[in-house]
């Protein structure tokens, strides 16, 4: 049990840490495109300062994604409801083209 325990830890440990360094990546690539270098950065920044630039564009995307996602669930509602007012008035018109008058 304890070995089990020691890898799980090990391995979330390893995988937060491998995301910091994906997105460190990702950070120095899309500051590269837009003629940015991370040599530019001063040589005094600390770590700690680093880590807010990190965290502040961690968070900023996170905003993004999420902005994302509350639009398209309100794309997928506004035409949900547009298929059920759409199949509705389907079944209306059939309905009435089942009325006989005797």
């Amino acid at each position: 049990m304890i070995k089990s325990y020691s890898v799980c830890a090990c391995v979330c440990v390893c995988v937060c840490v491998c995301q910091d360094y994906l997105m460190a990546l990702s950070l120095q690539q899309e500051q590269q495109s837009q003629d940015v270098q991370w040599d530019q950065l001063p040589e005094g920044i600390s770590d700690l300062e680093l880590a807010k630039k990190l965290q502040e564009e961690e968070d900023r995307r996170a905003s993004q994604y999420y902005q994302e996602q509350e639009q398209e669930q309100e794309q997928a509602a506004a035409e949900a409801q547009t298929s059920n007012v759409e199949r509705k008035a389907k079944k209306e018109s059939k309905d009435k083209d089942k009325c006989m008058i005797l």
